[in-house]
């Protein structure tokens, strides 16, 4: 008997019937969607992070960070890899003429490697790749060119072969996950992008940070790899004291040759003089 009153209730008001049904699979849907939607955002994160081996641990030195820092690190108990980076903030003129901050990074080799959006990567130390996120916001595009301005200190420029560097590609890097780039010491204190350029592009005879990469067995994103993350902490923070002291110990040396050298470029001219 109920179930004919049910039916005659359907066929009696069957557009209202049809539309409390498409609701009820409408929300079904969506929340299949919404509890599936996590686990594919973690999967795809995750092969993305893998295929460009994104750093485990940054370590940051006053020093610098030199070959035998990278030596150092790659003895490292549960280290698997090492690879310095060359980073610069600098004041330059987009496309549109005007003077953003932007950060310029050394060409990965194995760590953090990038994904080619459009073009390519620099294959000259006069070209550079941009972040693809944000080339369109701030005026970039591929041909045009990435000019150091007079505004950066003298030193800063010195440091930089070229001061134009031509687009030939845009990228995105594991290292930015987000669309913040960061802060800086220049300009209005926020970074609005960064470029890609290669090594020798930047006339400096060290690093500015080390990435290093973990004997990780735990996926990402996962409560196992930050309880593995954590577990090497103190791991860590002794590696960055050994290369700092290190570091200092080199640099101190190789400051020490200098004054000799000049010492003695004075006591023989002094002679001379006399």
């Amino acid at each position: 008997m109920l179930r004919k009153s049910t039916l005659r209730e359907i066929r009696t008001s069957l557009a209202r019937y049809l539309a409390i049904f498409a609701i009820v699979a409408l929300g079904v849907g969506f929340f299949s969607g919404l509890k599936d939607c996590k686990a594919s955002m973690v999967s795809t994160a995750s092969r993305y992070l893998a295929e460009h081996n994104m750093y485990d641990y940054q370590i940051v030195s006053s020093y610098g960070i030199d070959d035998e820092s990278v030596d150092i690190a790659l003895g490292w108990d549960g280290v698997t890899g090492a690879e310095g980076s060359l980073q610069k903030d600098v004041l330059a003129v987009s496309g549109d003429g005007d003077s953003r901050s932007l950060k310029a990074i050394s060409l990965p080799e194995d760590i953090n490697t990038l994904r080619v959006v459009e073009g390519r990567l620099p294959e000259s130390p006069d070209e550079c790749a941009v972040d693809d996120y944000s080339i369109a916001d701030e005026g970039f595009t591929i041909g045009d060119s990435i000019v150091l301005t007079d505004e950066n200190d003298k030193d800063s420029l010195k440091e930089f072969k070229y001061k134009e560097f031509r687009i030939v590609g845009t990228i995105n890097t594991p290292i930015y996950l987000d669309y913040q780039r960061g802060s800086t010491d220049i300009g209005n204190g926020r970074l609005d992008t960064f470029f890609y350029v290669e090594r020798d592009a930047i006339d400096v005879d060290y690093y500015t940070c080390l990435y290093l990469t973990m004997d990780t067995q735990a996926g990402a994103f996962s409560d196992e790899l930050k309880d593995e993350l954590d577990s090497a902490q103190d791991s860590m923070d002794e590696l960055a004291k050994t290369i700092t002291a290190a570091r200092r110990e080199t640099a101190m040396k190789e400051a020490q040759d200098k004054l000799d050298e000049k010492k003695q470029e004075y006591e023989d001219s002094l002679a001379k003089y006399n």
